[in-house]
């Protein structure tokens, strides 16, 4: 079985920089410096969930007259997603919350504003009971800096690359194919 990097992973993200839009990071309820190993786990499945719920939310909302298009066809019309998590370490600094960095794409043009994604995401996040921080920017350009910057993790922590719980949320990555609104 191979071994990823961060480096292979960055490859794969680099692949899609002409997808990305928005760049969001979501900080949750979670402290890992105060919880137990097997508490954190848990803790960091639920977010997990917690997230997948939003980005599902997030991509229905982009076709508000035909929600079910994502479902139907999600390699033309679901949003690209690239998702890494920081701060899954219960040594962690006390006052650091465990939080998702996100790579948003193939988002309609008549929902290209930071402001408008951010709403719909922090509503959702926040009614998941998850922390109402969050940030949300438009990429503009390359994104190749802000994927060193999403994996910085994984580039000092090798351990932490793929695993159950590890920097990349391979779970809550998607990339779209032949994405419809792509740039």
């Amino acid at each position: 079985m191979r071994t990823y990097k961060a480096n292979d992973i960055q490859q794969l993200f680099d692949a899609q920089a002409h997808l990305a839009q928005f760049y969001v990071v979501a900080h949750t309820n979670i402290c890992p410096a105060r919880l137990s190993a097997k508490t954190l786990h848990t803790r960091i499945q639920a977010a997990k969930q917690d997230l997948r719920h939003t980005l599902n939310v997030l991509a229905a909302t982009l076709h508000p007259n035909q929600s079910n298009l994502v479902r139907r066809k999600p390699h033309l019309y679901r949003p690209l997603a690239l998702t890494t998590i920081e701060a899954i370490n219960t040594a962690q600094a006390a006052t650091l919350t465990t939080h998702f960095n996100i790579i948003l794409g193939n988002i309609p043009k008549h929902f290209r504003q930071a402001e408008t994604i951010d709403g719909i995401f922090r509503h959702t996040w926040a009614n998941c009971r998850q922390s109402e921080d969050v940030h949300t920017q438009a990429i503009i350009g390359s994104s190749k800096g802000l994927n060193f910057y999403v994996l910085k993790e994984a580039h000092y922590d090798k351990q932490k690359i793929v695993g159950d719980i590890s920097t990349w949320d391979i779970d809550n990555t998607f990339i779209p194919n032949a994405a419809v609104y792509a740039d």
